[in-house]
């Protein structure tokens, strides 16, 4: 696996110098952009439970921006995933794999850019927090009105989905009803100011949730009303609440800023001890010549059945609480290098949650045109 680990990274660096040389060139013609990105990276894993992953991954990306008309905009952006690692528990598997998933897959009609509305697959950390939800595509329309089109605007959105996994399945018998999700509320986004900031509180609600989601939700930390699991799978508790999240730059000087990111959720459906999570995070940006050093340390809690656990960011799951902190590297924004650890501890006894530790390594590109 190292030999592929060190092919790949060599491939990646070569990818990222190409893009540097052309980042000053126009990315499109007439109102289309096409861009990628590459990514690779190590990780470590291993609990008191005496499972161990080690693994390597590597992803590439598309982005996809058409825009018809003045008022007609096309966004695709699929991923292609490799990984390949290997898992030790009690007997030791491969754990090999690869898919195609997208990030977004959406036509959005605007007027003014102020009234906008958006059909297809959206991204669920466009409207909601990134601690409640992974970057998943959800079928889904989307409403958004802002006070103005740029500056300081008040922003109220609206959207129902169907909640999906990443490669756009609900994982329903034929025999279950679709699942939905609707959510709605308020922001408020000053971005010409000297401290930009954005603000944002989401009512959710999810309905109809499969007993597979159920059943792998129950593994990483909610509450099912049978401890057997498996097809009968069914949340002891619904999932209705709020979604509160604030990020604030902090622009100190020209070599030095910094960023605070907060997001907190209450399901209303779930009792108390049961039903809060939250996550604080801050970053410093320290900037050399052509170099960005980008240190961070963030703490979060998550009760058991704050949010639907199987829609999370892996890195989080319910019912823990614990920390990451990490460093990124960039230069002369050609590639970011990326180191980060952290430790997860459980709230509630749990069969299959315990004491985690994590640490991982990654190189990734930024957006480039082809």
């Amino acid at each position: 696996m190292l030999s592929q680990v060190l092919t790949l990274l060599i491939f990646t660096l070569a990818a990222a110098t190409a893009a540097a040389n052309t980042l000053s060139t126009e990315a499109s013609t007439g109102h289309k952009s096409l861009l990628w990105s590459l990514g690779l990276g190590m990780s470590r894993y291993e609990n008191t439970l005496a499972d161990r992953k080690t693994q390597a991954s590597f992803q590439g990306n598309i982005l996809f921006n058409y825009s018809l008309n003045d008022s007609l905009k096309i966004k695709i952006q699929p991923k292609l995933n490799f990984k390949n690692g290997y898992v030790q528990n009690y007997s030791a598997s491969a754990a090999d794999s690869t898919s195609i998933t997208f990030s977004e897959a959406s036509t959005t009609f605007h007027s003014s850019n102020q009234i906008f509305l958006t059909l297809g697959a959206v991204n669920q950390q466009d409207q909601l927090s990134s601690f409640m939800m992974d970057e998943l595509a959800f079928p889904a329309a989307v409403f958004k009105a802002r006070s103005k089109p740029i500056g300081r605007a008040l922003a109220i959105t609206g959207m129902a989905a169907i909640p999906t996994s990443s490669t756009l399945s609900t994982q329903s018998k034929d025999s279950e009803k679709t699942p939905s999700l609707f959510a709605g509320g308020l922001s408020w986004e000053a971005s010409d100011s000297e401290l930009p900031a954005k603000a944002q509180a989401m009512y959710f609600k999810f309905s109809e949730l499969p007993a597979r989601v159920a059943n792998d939700s129950s593994l990483i930390g909610n509450t099912i009303s049978n401890t057997s699991g498996g097809d009968n799978s069914r949340f002891l508790y619904g999932y209705e609440g709020i979604d509160l999240s604030l990020q604030v730059e902090l622009p100190f000087s020209k070599q030095f800023s910094g960023k605070l990111v907060a997001a907190g959720i209450e399901n209303h459906q779930a009792p108390k001890g049961l039903n809060r999570a939250w996550t604080i995070k801050g970053q410093f940006n320290i900037y050399q010549h052509e170099d960005l050093w980008s240190p961070y340390l963030e703490f979060f809690r998550a009760e058991a059945d704050a949010t639907v656990a199987h829609y999370m960011d892996p890195a989080y799951q319910t019912n823990r609480i614990g920390y990451r902190g990490g460093l990124e590297y960039s230069y002369k924004s050609t590639f970011k290098l990326k180191f980060s650890g952290g430790l997860r501890e459980v709230l509630l006894e749990s069969a299959s949650q315990s004491r985690d530790q994590f640490a991982s390594i990654g190189l990734e590109t930024p957006y480039a045109p082809f």
